[in-house]
């Protein structure tokens, strides 16, 4: 936040990961022992760092609000926020999501590169970058811009909350008030057009 920069996992000049316990020095590289100080930086957006600042005053704090929902505990507000951000990233909606989020408030609709845990602590750092700039942009005004881009992307509440961990309230919620599909219930003609279709071709059925 203080340099307005994003943050480097990997070295620039030969692209090896940053392992310092094994680097002759903790500011060059283990690999290639090119200065870490030397590697490309790019600069994070304002909306980025201000997102940035935001969560860690959450952290600082202890609790949050957002719209109508209060976390006693920001452990409650980070878990939503990471729920929003896995079906951003993955799933069988996902790209039809990230469409409908860059459609309407930009970002970068780009898939992610998952290894095979498939988590998003297993992102490179420039990945999760994207990831939370698209997560920044639907949070802003929740739900409704989460439920205007899910509903876009007909990501229903099964898709929503189909697997991984305990679905946070604030979350739940939110998806079982917007995204729940009506249960189908046929009026009293298509009931009795099937009943005569019967009646026509099993005479004895009841």
């Amino acid at each position: 936040i203080d340099h307005g920069l994003r943050l480097l996992d990997r070295c620039s000049q030969c692209d090896a990961i940053l392992a310092p316990l094994r680097a002759p020095a903790a500011f060059v590289c283990h690999h290639c022992r090119e200065a870490l100080a030397a590697s490309e930086t790019r600069p994070a957006s304002d909306e980025m760092i201000a997102f940035q600042s935001t969560q860690e005053r959450i952290l600082a704090n202890g609790w949050a609000r957002l719209a109508g929902s209060a976390f006693p505990y920001s452990v409650q507000y980070f878990q939503t926020l990471r729920r929003v951000a896995r079906v951003i990233a993955r799933g069988p909606r996902s790209a039809a999501l990230r469409t409908a989020i860059v459609t309407r408030w930009g970002g970068d609709a780009e898939p992610f590169t998952f290894t095979s845990f498939r988590e998003l602590e297993m992102l490179g750092v420039q990945e999760r970058y994207r990831l939370f700039d698209l997560v920044s942009r639907v949070m802003h005004g929740w739900p409704e811009r989460f439920v205007a881009a899910a509903l876009s992307a007909k990501l229903w509440q099964s898709w929503a909350i189909r697997d991984g961990p305990v679905t946070p309230f604030a979350y739940a919620d939110t998806v079982a008030r917007y995204l729940a599909r009506p249960t189908y219930s046929p009026s009293l003609e298509e009931v009795q057009s099937a009943a005569a279709y019967l009646r026509r071709h099993s005479p004895g059925f009841t």
